[in-house]
């Protein structure tokens, strides 16, 4: 799964943990080595002020 391959645990909304692109970035460079240079993960504070 792609839990096990990244080794993490996803929430069960998948579609809302793939909506940023950050766990889609991490599991591209699992097949790939470094094919994403660099992954901006958005801080807590930036998303409360978009929800």
């Amino acid at each position: 799964t792609i839990e096990e391959r990244l080794k993490v645990t996803l929430p069960d909304d998948i579609g809302y943990a793939l909506n940023d692109g950050v766990v889609l970035c991490h599991f591209i460079n699992q097949i790939r080595a470094r094919s994403v240079q660099s992954i901006h993960v958005p801080s807590q504070a930036v998303v409360r002020i978009l929800i």
